[in-house]
């Protein structure tokens, strides 16, 4: 590469990083207290790697079964194997904290807290699965000219065949 081509593609490169940063500082001035809050929180999360294997398999457990025993098994389960996440606000540290102490016993009272929570502070990250609820997100972003990009959490592809099955399942998703 000769020097005038270096040159410009240094010059193009600072021009990219000038947008994104106008940009990034531009969307940062429009954000709500509440998306404030929640990038604050999200931060701390991305900081530590144990707590985001800690609340992917919360997730993945809590949305998995209908069995309220079952969920707070697992929940009590992971809590005291990996410990409670310390991206967790002090109140939700508590409560996490009650809930190893005695909330798995109350399981038809706290698992339902837990998730409804849960589906609160990650609906901007994850939708329901669903059909009905599924079927009315994707067709709000085709009506808004956006595509999406849909992953199952905690599911495992085994092999060629899973992986075929999958993508004719997220197919059929987004062609209805």
């Amino acid at each position: 590469m000769n020097a005038n081509a270096m040159k410009d593609t240094d010059n193009l490169v600072a021009e990219a990083i000038r947008l994104a940063t106008k940009w990034q500082n531009r969307a940062n001035e429009l954000q709500t207290p509440q998306e404030k809050a929640r990038h604050i929180k999200l931060a701390r999360l991305f900081t530590n790697p144990k707590d985001k294997v800690i609340l992917t398999a919360l997730i993945d457990q809590c949305f998995r079964s209908a069995n309220s025993r079952r969920v707070a098994d697992q929940i009590h389960y992971l809590l005291t194997t990996f410990g409670i996440p310390t991206f967790f606000s002090p109140i939700e540290k508590f409560l996490m904290l009650l809930f190893i102490l005695g909330g798995r016993f109350i399981p038809w009272i706290t698992v339902p807290r837990i998730i409804k929570k849960m589906r609160r502070d990650s609906g901007h990250l994850i939708i329901p699965g669903e059909r009905q609820a599924l079927d009315a997100f994707l067709q709000k972003r085709r009506d808004q000219g956006l595509k999406t990009n849909i992953n199952h959490i905690g599911e495992e592809v085994l092999g060629e065949d899973d992986a075929e099955s999958r993508l004719k399942m997220y197919l059929g998703c987004q062609n209805n």
